[in-house]
């Protein structure tokens, strides 16, 4: 990948989902160091590269969970060692344990809070 195309989002997206949302795997295929990579997300995402890549983790984790993918599987095709860390950091983020982020008929993230359980 050349730097010129670091700009774009869908090289990004492409980017991060072959690496396994790794940001050690990304600097090695952008050929950039650690720190470079920190300037280029905090730039175009405005967040750190590691926040920008759990982000873009767990909302690919929701699609697949709404599409009908156990939290065990969707755990692990997404690289979480153990189901449980997912379960946490997924939960933080949505406010829902992934099962019943799952379950929950017709949510997305911009509707979340009518969706949740009292």
């Amino acid at each position: 990948m050349f730097r010129a195309e670091i700009r774009d989002r869908e090289h990004w997206m492409e980017l991060v989902r072959q690496t396994g949302f790794s940001a050690n795997v990304v600097c090695k295929q952008l050929h950039v160091c650690r720190r470079q990579l920190q300037r280029y997300t905090r730039r175009d995402f405005g967040q750190s590269a590691q926040h920008w890549l759990n982000a873009q983790r767990l909302g690919v984790a929701a699609a697949m969970l709404r599409r009908g993918w156990s939290v065990k599987r969707t755990a692990l095709e997404l690289g979480f060692k153990q189901p449980n860390h997912f379960s946490r950091q997924f939960k933080r983020v949505y406010g829902l344990c992934p099962s019943a982020f799952a379950t929950q008929e017709g949510c997305s993230r911009s509707n979340l809070d009518a969706c949740r359980s009292p």
